[in-house]
């Protein structure tokens, strides 16, 4: 189960939370303060561009105001010079032959900036002079509203007729009139001027040239005269003027509002200016989107270095605080590494302490008090220390620490006496000096009483057990020369029965003396087994390095009559053979019983052939030992390897049952490990492993 971190000390964990806080406290008060700077900025910017697209709407229809109305006084002007050239009564019979008047006519028309077309219409509506045409034909004007205007109302101010599509000019006019009257006061007919709207788009396109301003030019009942820009049907058709601007509906001559325009739903800037003495009306419009287009702009362009600024105060913030997190982590670790070395240090009762240069001036971890029988907490003096130590071992150890302060490591176990109780504990410990001087002693302590326990237990029981063996050698050298002493009587005496008195037994008296001949003789060699069995590692020699092929030269030697008997057919491995480490004599023993084996259970039906190979595998050397025999069934490959394991009958196969334990005891000794493959009917391989000798 994971241990939980143990919680940051107080005072720590109060520093740390009120750093977090003050860094969150000034994150959010930065961000608030640009917030708001942006707000305001940005609001305050609105206002003045709104109110600068206002002002300079404004200026715009004084502007336009000011050239239309010049352009109309210039026209007015030419109709009353023409109507006072016409008299008090015109006579429109010879007035269209009157080369002088029309001479008169052209000339004003072309002296007018707007070139208007100067017409005189008769008092039934007849077209009687025209200026850009000598004889403009049989035209009757009596349908059109100036005409009827003059005609039906004696007044003599200049009239602005709805915009109409010229009989003569073939073009869309503004018709400016003035009534020419007869002596009496009657109506004797119509002075005109044709006015051109392109005129007057064209001077609204000059004023605006990006076509965001839309303006427009109304007779006093709302009828459109001239509108920039242009959008078919809008001329001609009347509107109602207070849908332009609201302050148009209350009678001021010139003004500006914000509004929603009901025409399109569009929130608009509108300026307006009232030409009372010809009842006109300029009206210029903006939408508020199209006005505020440069604020967003650079509203946008404000967006993106704030939000820049932000990104590197949170940036910076994120940073700060994951290094204080991450502070506050390296606490935690350090808190847990502290507690987690307590708690090892507990466990494994060793403690650390540490001792500062000259003075000796000494600290502790708790394990290392608690060992000592020091207080948990508060100074330690040296005097406390020291009247704990053995009185026998404190001379050593303190010229032990002596060495230490000169630069030697300190590894020295001694005793305690506290309280009457004797306990050992290990010193271990190294200088560690500084260039200016001084240095600390950085060392543990560790509680070995009960190894020192262990180790007297140990010393005993090897004693005891050396002594033990010595005791069982002996037994079983006595036990195996008095067992063998009646058995070798026992077989003199059979030989001696079988000579005498042979010839006078009956053939079961023979084959008893052979039984009895037989089994002195197995039970004989089971003893010398049993001998051998039992003195395996008893005689501790040292273990030294074997050469693999003269350790297999010595086995065949010693095999070499039952091979040649046999006719064994012997395969060794290619030289040069791994070396290994052990016993000459017990792996002599070792190879000896596997091959002796391999030739005596062999298959009557085929020759005997044994391989010997040997492979090296890290720090072990395999060695193996394969014949083509009877092999074994694998449920019996643990149980072979037992003492007095036998597969077969003493009828059928020779032994005692020990060889392939004593195998076993030999392998172990050397710390190997010996097992078994085989396939009945088709032979066995065994394996064991032995230290190698040969460097990596």
């Amino acid at each position: 189960m994971p241990l939980s971190s143990p919680p940051l000390p107080p005072g720590l964990r109060r520093v740390l939370s009120s750093r977090q806080g003050w860094l969150v406290g000034i994150w959010l008060v930065c961000v608030t303060l640009i917030g708001l700077w942006f707000f305001q900025s940005t609001t305050t910017d609105r206002r003045n561009t709104v109110n600068m697209a206002e002002s300079h709407l404004r200026s715009q229809v004084e502007l336009a105001s000011i050239e239309i109305n010049g352009k109309i006084e210039s026209g007015d002007l030419a109709l009353r010079t023409i109507v006072a050239l016409l008299g008090a009564n015109p006579n429109w019979r010879t007035i269209p032959r009157d080369p002088l008047l029309w001479r008169i006519l052209n000339d004003v028309s072309d002296s007018m900036a707007a070139k208007p077309r100067l017409v005189l219409i008769d008092n039934k509506g007849g077209l009687r002079l025209h200026s850009h045409a000598a004889d403009p034909g049989q035209v009757s004007l009596t349908e059109r509203d100036y005409f009827q205007h003059h005609r039906d109302n004696s007044s003599e101010e200049p009239f602005l007729g709805a915009p109409v599509f010229g009989k003569i000019a073939n073009a869309t006019v503004i018709p400016f009139s003035r009534r020419v009257s007869q002596p009496d006061g009657s109506f004797g007919g119509v002075a005109l001027i044709s006015l051109d709207p392109a005129i007057y788009s064209a001077f609204f396109r000059s004023l605006d040239h990006d076509n965001k301003i839309v303006f427009t030019l109304l007779r006093g009942d709302g009828t459109v005269l001239v509108r920039h820009p242009a959008i078919e049907g809008a001329v001609g058709n009347k509107v109602d003027i207070a849908s332009l601007s609201p302050l148009l509906s209350d009678g001021k001559t010139f003004g500006s509002t914000i509004s929603i325009s009901p025409q399109d739903g569009l929130e608009r800037l509108s300026s307006f200016r009232r030409l009372e003495r010809f009842d006109l009306t300029i009206v210029a419009t903006l939408p508020v989107e199209t006005a505020l287009k440069p604020w967003r702009e650079q509203t946008r362009r404000m967006e993106g270095v704030i939000a820049a600024c932000l990104f590197l105060i949170t940036a910076a913030a994120l940073v700060l605080l994951r290094h204080m997190r991450a502070e506050a982590a390296a606490w935690i670790r350090i808190a847990a590494s502290e507690a987690g070395l307590n708690r090892a240090q507990a466990v494994a009762r060793v403690g650390s302490w540490q001792a500062r240069l000259p003075e000796l001036s000494l600290t502790c971890s708790d394990e290392a008090r608690r060992l000592f029988a020091l207080p948990i907490g508060g100074p330690i003096r040296r005097e406390d220390v020291l009247e704990r130590i053995h009185p026998e071992d404190r001379d050593r150890v303190l010229d032990a620490v002596r060495q230490t302060r000169q630069g030697r490591p300190l590894d020295i176990e001694h005793r305690l006496l506290i309280n009457g109780t004797v306990t050992w504990i290990r010193l271990r410990a190294e200088i560690s000096s500084q260039p200016t001087g001084g240095g600390e002693i950085l060392g543990t302590v560790q509680d070995i009483t009960e190894r020192r326990q262990a180790d007297e237990s140990l010393r005993h029981q090897a004693e005891e057990l050396a002594r033990s063996n010595t005791e069982l050698e002996q037994f079983a050298y006595v036990a195996s020369h008095d067992l063998r002493e009646p058995l070798r009587m026992i077989a003199s005496f059979v030989d001696l029965l079988g000579r005498r008195y042979g010839d006078r037994l009956d053939q079961d008296g023979l084959d008893f003396i052979a039984f009895a001949r037989e089994g002195a003789a197995r039970m004989d060699r089971l003893v010398l087994d049993l001998l051998d069995y039992s003195r395996i590692g008893r005689i501790c020699k040292p273990m030294q390095t074997v050469d693999l092929g003269v350790l297999t030269d010595r086995v065949f030697r010693a095999l070499a009559l039952k091979i040649a008997e046999s006719g064994v057919d012997i395969v060794l491995p290619t030289p040069p053979l791994p070396k290994v480490t052990g016993d000459p004599d017990e792996l002599v023993r070792l190879l000896q019983n596997l091959i002796d084996n391999a030739i005596k259970y062999r298959e009557p039906s085929r020759s005997v052939r044994v391989t010997v190979s040997a492979e090296r595998h890290g720090g072990e050397v395999t060695i193996a030992v394969a014949d083509n025999g009877i092999g074994i069934d694998p449920q019996y490959f643990d149980r072979i390897f037992g003492i007095f394991q036998r597969l077969h009958t003493r009828e059928s196969f020779e032994g005692t049952g020990i060889g392939l334990a004593i195998c076993k005891k030999i392998v172990e000794r050397h710390g190997g490990r010996i097992w078994v493959n085989s396939v009945p009917g088709a032979g066995s391989t065994f394996f064991f492993t032995l230290p190698t000798a040969d460097p990596a």
